[in-house]
């Protein structure tokens, strides 16, 4: 049988990069790569470097760019008529094309009408996310504009998902088939020398976006409840993030904290660290620092909301609480017990095996291909 040929679509600015995330489409193309010739066709708007510049309009994410998708789905032509084409013409060699645009569904329309074509997208059920307000016109506006995106969508295979915990919500939104391709890191940008019981008692580890809401709150609540359970500055934390912290967070917690910005090579923090933290009590998709910390061979220490993400408990891979104050607790108790600490490492890293690895990623994609080519 001749091998397939694969498209996979990346919109450039669609992919914010945070310290150690694995881009999702290099480790699904590390999977179709054992089945298919894949090749990839970058998008974005003018001066952005891609192979395909598309309209700046179609990257407006505001008012106008809503109102442009309307007029789009209506059939009325304008910039987004211009960029499916494009993208169409662009992967018209292609059996199949998948598309990486997690905000940008509605490029994917033009090309399932003429190949099969998946669509990888990023669901945040309501449930776990914050709570909106609409006034009556956005009510409106905002209904319009989901009709607008299933239309323009088309008639996809199927819109693909990080985790189970999202099919409910993206089959709701989008009424197409979701199937399910897990989330894998790259073990080798936060592999550890340094045993365990060589690491300094009491030091923790937190990487990620810690000006986004629903990490920095965690971040807050944490050291806020440390002051109180640890007075004395037994756990020090060092918080990794590429858009830095809180200013006066960082300065109220001078003494606990240590901040650092971007960083090419996580590796020599997470081998001084003896355990990883992931405190934000509000999660979607997969936590992917729990996986780091998985792969870094470090006990991690989380939010029950964050440990779902992953589909583990407490005590299976992690600790797992329910507040802040709990969290705060379990980093001292574990901080000493090397014990529980190799035990919590030798599950992650069977878990990140089982559930996270290259191997259950090509398990998923192969699935996801099946009746296309796939093995």
């Amino acid at each position: 049988m001749a091998r397939l040929h694969l498209s996979t679509v990346v919109l450039l600015e669609d992919h914010p990069v945070a310290n150690g995330f694995t881009q999702r489409y290099d480790e699904v193309e590390r999977a179709l790569a054992t089945m298919a010739d894949v090749d990839r066709v970058t998008c974005g708007p003018p001066g952005s470097g891609a192979d395909l510049t598309l309209p700046t309009d179609v990257f407006d994410l505001g008012r106008r760019g809503r109102l442009l998708r309307l007029r789009a789905a209506l059939g009325l032509g304008g910039p987004f008529r211009v960029a499916r084409r494009a993208i169409a013409a662009a992967t018209a060699a292609s059996d199949g094309v998948l598309f990486f645009a997690y905000r940008h569904p509605e490029f994917a329309g033009l090309t399932a009408k003429r190949r099969p074509t998946w669509m990888f997208i990023e669901e945040r059920p309501r449930a776990m996310g914050d709570t909106l307000r609409f006034t009556r016109r956005s009510r409106v506006l905002a209904t319009a504009e989901r009709s607008a995106m299933r239309a323009l969508l088309g008639p996809v295979e199927a819109v693909v998902v990080i985790h189970r915990g999202e099919v409910d919500a993206a089959e709701q939104r989008w009424k197409k088939p979701v199937a399910v391709v897990p989330h894998a890191v790259d073990r080798s940008a936060v592999s550890t020398t340094t045993p365990l019981d060589q690491t300094t008692p009491g030091s923790v580890l937190i990487v990620g976006n810690l000006t986004e809401r629903r990490n920095a709150e965690g971040l807050r609540a944490l050291l806020d409840a440390l002051s109180d359970v640890d007075p004395v500055g037994a756990v020090a934390i060092t918080a990794v993030s590429a858009t830095g912290v809180d200013e006066a967070l960082a300065a109220r917690h001078r003494d606990r904290l240590t901040v650092v910005g971007p960083v090419r090579d996580l590796r020599p923090l997470y081998d001084a660290t003896r355990i990883v933290c992931v405190p934000a009590a509000v999660a979607w998709g997969v936590k992917t620092t729990i996986l780091q910390g998985w792969a870094a061979r470090r006990p991690v220490v989380t939010t029950t909301a964050s440990a779902a993400t992953v589909d583990a408990v407490s005590g299976e891979g992690l600790v797992a609480t329910s507040n802040a104050q709990s969290l705060a607790l379990a980093l001292i108790d574990l901080s000493n017990d090397l014990d529980r600490c190799s035990a919590l490492v030798v599950r992650g890293a069977a878990l990140l095996e089982e559930r996270h690895s290259d191997a259950a990623v090509a398990s998923a994609v192969d699935e996801l291909l099946r009746g296309h080519g796939g093995r």
